[in-house]
């Protein structure tokens, strides 16, 4: 349903009953019932599959699931204490775009080391407790067995990572020690003033509103 304004208007997801998996973080297996598209950064498009698959991240912080790992757990019940997952992903629209305006994406040598380094921290992690449910998820997004640095996609994942890194360090506060799960950190929970200058020379356009 749409308000005067032309604004889809949704209910928050309501997950109770609803069984919840890792893999639903990749795929998830209930149905979407955001539009198409919730809102645009400066005409980047965040589509509401996004929006769900927040929605989905933020549940499993707030649940007691034994098998999600203490890292990982510890990861989403921060992301948790975000209110709003629309506000949450456009914040972090606007950190990535800032990456690329200010120069920070680091060289195409320094993304494949970093890429090694990571399959080595994924390797040594692999048995260690309490990465359980990081290492799972990582295989669950497909993450090749061996020669990471080869996968163009994931050179190109951990080059957004180490421009976010920057980011952090040059406008808001140190970086977080890398793990294999650097790039799912929400790299926005410590930049506020900066965020909030950048959201006023932005194009931020919602195309829904949470219904009260």
């Amino acid at each position: 349903m749409k308000n005067a304004d032309g604004l889809y208007v949704i209910e928050r997801y309501d997950f109770k009953g609803v069984d919840l998996e890792l893999a639903d973080l990749v795929k998830p297996s209930i149905p979407n019932p955001y539009p198409e598209i919730v809102a645009t950064v400066n005409a980047e498009e965040i589509m509401g599959e996004e929006l769900l698959v927040k929605e989905i991240s933020l549940e499993l912080g707030r649940r007691d699931i034994a098998d999600v790992g203490e890292i990982l757990k510890e990861q989403l019940l921060a992301d948790s204490d975000s209110t709003d997952p629309l506000n949450s992903l456009i914040d972090y629209s606007l950190m990535k775009q800032a990456v690329e305006r200010l120069g920070l994406l680091p060289s195409q040598e320094e993304a494949i080391e970093y890429t090694r380094q990571m399959e080595q921290t994924f390797l040594h992690s692999a048995g260690v407790a309490g990465l359980e449910g990081a290492v799972e998820l990582l295989r669950l997004q497909g993450f090749p067995a061996e020669d990471w640095a080869a996968n163009d996609e994931l050179v190109e994942r951990y080059s957004e990572t180490l421009g976010l890194l920057a980011l952090r360090q040059q406008e808001c506060s140190p970086s977080p020690t890398p793990t294999p799960l650097a790039f799912f950190v929400d790299f926005g929970l410590d930049c506020a003033a900066f965020l909030t200058a950048e959201r006023e020379n932005a194009e931020i356009e919602y195309f829904v509103v949470w219904a009260k």
